[in-house]
């Protein structure tokens, strides 16, 4: 200093880099900086698009929200519309599937299911070796009713047992030559007849009607009344697994065949049933969608 010049290229700065050399490790810093936002960026846009009900999938959850609810609505238009299918919950036609005709979120299941082109309307679920149709999550309500056709095989053996329907409480049976219906109420009320000619078409009906609390539970078998028993007013278990052809633990399997099974929440009359049992399963509209 005192007098002497100092070359530039020389002087350090208070870092001890030479300045030439913290400039550009000044611009890889900044680079690395924009890098590392540019990726943070993608990285939210990427989870931004794929977390369910965001982004896409967010929109094609809206839209199939939309078709439920208009599928929903038109169901109940054309239920308004034709009194003997009001409070339906369950139509199994059992033409080649295990679609249920009445859009109320029951979905069957069967491990190996096997269908027979001869039914009663159409083709028939052939029940063989435990193939049980199971429709999980089943709610009873005060009111109801199931029916159905079935067909035993003709070698039908009157001391095997087998069960039609099962709730592991409610339930019909085969057993020691009888056909007999159990309805569990918080008791059991049990209603039994010899069982039907083995090798044809027979039409079951149970039903369960809370105003009538001296004979509400009533059975009938090709439309005509053949017994009844007392009713609580409210079924002893309102929420269980239904299953179709065998037992709730899958045993004593049914062999025959079943064909268009209903189920309602509301307990029909012998005209409806006689109805029901003539008039083929319709396919409402709403069917099928989303």
């Amino acid at each position: 200093l005192f007098g002497k010049t100092v070359p530039l290229e020389d002087t350090e700065t208070p870092s001890g880099v030479p300045a030439p050399s913290r400039r550009k490790a000044g611009g890889i810093e900044k680079a690395l900086v924009v890098l590392a936002a540019v990726l943070l960026a993608a990285l939210a846009a990427y989870f931004f698009l794929h977390q369910p009900g965001w982004g896409p999938e967010w929109e094609t959850a809206a839209v199939d929200e939309d078709l439920e609810v208009k599928a929903e609505m038109e169901f109940l238009a054309w239920e308004a519309a034709n009194p003997l299918f009001q409070g339906l919950r369950l139509a199994l036609p059992f033409d080649g599937s295990l679609e249920n005709r009445s859009p109320i979120s029951y979905s069957p299941t069967a491990g190996r299911p096997l269908f027979n082109p001869e039914g009663r309307h159409g083709k028939s679920y052939e029940f063989r070796d435990l193939n049980v149709v199971t429709i999980p999550g089943y709610s009873f309500s005060n009111d109801g009713t199931w029916a159905f056709w079935f067909r035993l095989e003709e070698d039908y053996d009157p001391n095997d047992e087998m069960r039609l329907l099962d709730t592991n409480g409610t339930m019909i049976v085969f057993r020691g030559g009888s056909l007999t219906a159990y309805f569990h109420d918080g008791r059991f009320r049990r209603i039994s007849r010899p069982v039907p000619e083995a090798g044809r078409w027979h039409h079951l009906a149970l039903t369960w009607d809370s105003a009538d609390r001296a004979r509400g539970v009533k059975l009938y078998l090709n439309g005509e009344p053949v017994g009844n028993a007392r009713y609580s007013g409210a079924p002893g278990f309102p929420l269980r697994t239904l299953r179709i052809g065998g037992a709730w633990n899958l045993r004593h399997p049914f062999s025959g065949r079943i064909d268009e099974f209903y189920a309602f929440d509301r307990a029909l009359v012998q005209e409806e049933i006689e109805e029901l049992m003539e008039t083929p399963m319709p396919v409402p509209p709403g069917v099928g969608a989303p």
